[in-house]
């Protein structure tokens, strides 16, 4: 597949959310910073729940109006800095869709890009080792060392290559994660 579509989007939307949700306890296991409270897999799910209740009342499938009400979802189901800080990633990748019916590998790189922006800008004083290592180097590897990917299948490939990489290597950017043993929990 070379076009990803909004009905594309919305199976792959609700996949994700499935998974997240499967998760959901060992994430919230994993989380120690900025504080164990052990709640961001819980946040986490409350947005991509609250968005797919947005896709449940969408009537359309045209990209640019389904990632928008993601956007809106996630915003609203946000709770703490996880949940808010991945509102803030679909927030920038709905500025990317903007007007597109359909989305190449490029324009998803693209997409990325907007997302590492907007949420970076949404939190004070960011901090790597986080869920937002994990959205900059996606974004970054995605605008230079996939940018001759056209199938999307092969690009997401290396995406979620890229993305278990990059939160393997969170414990030697944050020592609370380190001494904890653990990886982030976003």
């Amino acid at each position: 597949m070379k076009r990803l579509n909004g009905k594309f989007f919305i199976v792959a939307f609700k996949k994700a959310a499935e998974r997240l949700l499967v998760n959901k306890d060992e994430i919230n296991a994993l989380n120690v910073f900025p504080v164990p409270d052990g709640d961001t897999g819980s946040n986490m799910s409350a947005a991509v729940l609250e968005a797919v209740e947005y896709l449940k009342q969408l009537n359309s499938t045209d990209l640019d109006q389904v990632v928008d009400a993601v956007k809106k979802g996630m915003l609203m189901g946000a709770r703490g800095n996880s949940g808010v800080i991945l509102s803030q990633i679909f927030r920038g990748f709905a500025e990317g869709t903007k007007e597109r019916k359909y989305l190449t590998t490029k324009a998803f790189s693209e997409c990325l890009l907007k997302s590492k922006e907007v949420a970076y800008k949404s939190v004070m004083k960011p901090v790597e080792g986080t869920m937002l290592t994990v959205i900059r180097v996606l974004a970054e590897k995605a605008l230079s060392e996939l940018m001759e990917i056209e199938e999307f299948e092969d690009y997401f490939t290396r995406l979620t290559e890229i993305a278990f990489k990059t939160v393997d290597e969170t414990p030697e950017m944050l020592d609370k994660l380190k001494e904890a043993g653990v990886v982030d929990a976003g």
